[in-house]
């Protein structure tokens, strides 16, 4: 402490002194990270235009995709619920018209309609559906999720 004392004493009185090599070292150090950061600035302040025409577009298509899967859900749940009603609704009017023969035969034609319906249109439309429309919108929503990860 004492040398270093008498060393800074005498340099401030001796005058201006030359810089040791370690002290243009260190400046050189701090002026090239300091270029690197400007030059770090100026990249990420560029714009690409063709790059944020084609992020929009990706970004549009994406909520486009996404609202398209939640209202095949939507579809494919109404499809069920109108299956099962129209079942439900067959066997009431079948129960409500028991008493009178022709109405009757209305609705066991109904009913059975409404049957076919439910055990052998329904599954095989549900599984087109399934293989056609909502696995591919599925893979597109996955393969977009990723993209944006």
């Amino acid at each position: 402490d004492y040398e270093t004392a008498t060393d800074s004493s005498v340099q401030s009185t001796a005058g201006p002194q030359k810089k040791d090599f370690m002290y243009k070292l260190k400046a050189m150090k701090r002026r090239t990270i300091h270029s690197v950061k400007q030059a770090a600035k100026k990249f990420e302040n560029t714009k690409d235009p063709e790059y944020e025409a084609l992020y929009g577009k990706f970004m549009e298509v994406d909520a486009r995709t996404e609202k398209l899967a939640r209202c095949l859900e939507q579809y494919v749940k109404a499809q069920e619920t109108f299956v099962s009603i129209g079942k439900e609704l067959a066997d009431t009017m079948l129960e409500f018209y028991e008493g009178d023969p022709p109405l009757r035969s209305l609705a066991m034609a109904f009913r059975d309609t409404q049957t076919q319906l439910q055990e052998e249109v329904h599954p095989a439309l549900a599984t087109q559906w399934s293989e056609q429309v909502a696995s591919p919108a599925q893979r597109m929503l996955e393969r977009f999720k990723a993209i944006k990860e």
